[in-house]
């Protein structure tokens, strides 16, 4: 590793390594890595210190890197066998095979390229960070699907595709008020990601060429466009893309067969806001966090009327009679009509899942020091804590935490109180 710092101004720091791991098999087990790094703190320039005075701090960064990957379990590149007592061999126990070997496995790679700029302004009560970044991922070490015939359902490799993770970062922390008996702090970070598939040798010849596509988000499903409900069968309808009419629901790797769409369910927006007020003896500290998706309706894994099954009360809004306009189907108890399985394949089943939350509030507030030495204590501190106490939310399920209806429990909403006493 080799810094170099010149000036307090200009930074660059190279790193190379050769890691080794027994998780590979011979001539598999080392990789080498290398990354590069340069800062630039343009704030110690005179011209920034003579004309841009509000500026307290300045710094333009960026970096490159490769870096390596082991993350699976043990002795993946050999063949395992285990012994099995419920089928006994010429009276002692048998022996099966529970792993297929692969001595090909290697080091998963990431590179990744960052750039970002740093701020500081009001001798750095107002603090702002930007980075964009773009990874790409490649030989990625995952089970791959085998065909049942070979004995095994999926086998540990390295899998072929490249991947590129991309997106822009900021966050940004303010000393709104800092006096002595009144201090308040605020601080907020947002993020937007994007991936996709960038590189698939031979994907049409794979397992994954019906559901992957070269230049689209991993997080691409193939839909049918839901339409409504039929007010004269009360059915679910749907888009016939290629208009022949007939509905096909079967993706084949040309995309040609069907009357899918490709709909990315990847999330959007995430972030965090925080607030802090502390006003003598009285503190109060709120977090919020949100994120912009699409999650599984309440309906993606159930149909209305379905027996056993817990269901949101909006299904009672159903059809019952020719020229009814609702937005559920008419109940059902065994959903043989294929438009209910044409539904759970379709984009109806999704929901507008974003969410604003208060995930933690606390209040707490210190008494007055002369009160509490009067009762021979040093201190006396009563607080009161909520936890998912507010959801800001239009998902059509049980909580936008959960996706689905009736699968999970949401996170529960807790409040506690509680009082310190310190002698």
């Amino acid at each position: 590793r080799l810094n170099y710092n010149f000036d307090n101004k200009y930074i660059v720091n190279l790193t190379a390594t050769r890691d080794g791991s027994s998780r590979f098999g011979p001539g598999k087990q080392f990789g080498n890595f290398a990354s590069v790094g340069a800062a630039w703190i343009f704030s110690e320039e005179n011209w920034v210190k003579n004309h841009l005075d509000f500026l307290s701090f300045g710094k333009l960064r960026g970096s490159y890197g490769l870096t390596g990957s082991d993350q699976i379990s043990d002795y993946q590149y050999l063949t395992r066998i285990t012994s099995n007592g419920t089928i006994p061999y010429q009276s002692g126990p048998s022996y099966v095979p529970t792993q297929l070997a692969n001595p090909d496995l290697h080091w998963q790679t990431n590179k990744k390229l960052e750039a970002a700029i740093d701020l500081g302004f009001l001798k750095d009560r107002l603090t702002i960070n930007i980075s964009v970044y773009k990874n790409r991922i490649s030989d990625q070490l995952v089970g791959a699907n085998l065909s049942t015939i070979t004995g095994f359902s999926s086998v540990t490799e390295n899998f072929p595709a490249t991947v590129q993770n991309s997106g822009i970062e900021g966050t940004l922390n303010f000393k709104v008020i800092d006096r002595k008996d009144f201090d308040w702090t605020i601080n907020f970070d947002v993020g937007r990601g994007w991936n996709k598939l960038v590189a698939f040798p031979n994907l049409k010849q794979s397992p994954y060429g019906s559901f992957l596509t070269i230049g689209q988000s991993l997080t691409t499903s193939y839909l049918l466009h839901y339409t409504g409900i039929n007010p004269q069968t009360g059915l679910y309808t749907f888009q016939d893309k290629n208009k022949d009419g007939q509905l096909v629901s079967v993706l084949d790797v040309n995309r040609t067969l069907s009357d899918l769409y490709p709909v990315d369910l990847s999330q959007k927006l995430a972030g965090g806001f925080s607030s802090d007020f502390i006003y003598k003896g009285w503190e109060l500290d709120l977090y919020f966090n949100f994120k912009t998706q699409t999650l599984p309706g309440s309906l993606a894994n159930t149909y209305a009327g379905e027996v056993n099954t817990n269901q949101s009360t909006q299904v009672l809004n159903r059809w019952q009679y020719p020229g009814d306009i609702t937005q559920y189907p008419k109940f059902t108890t065994t959903g043989s009509d294929r438009s209910y399985q044409n539904f759970r394949q379709s984009d109806g089943a999704f929901s507008d899942g974003s969410y604003i939350k208060l995930r933690n509030a606390v209040l707490s507030y210190d008494l007055p020091a002369k009160w509490v030495k009067k009762i021979g204590m040093q201190r006396c501190k009563i607080n009161i804590t909520a936890q998912n106490f507010l959801t800001f939310t239009k998902y059509n399920g049980v909580d936008p935490d959960v996706a689905g209806f009736g699968t999970t429990l949401p996170p529960a909403k807790i409040i506690t109180g509680g009082i310190q006493f310190t002698y």
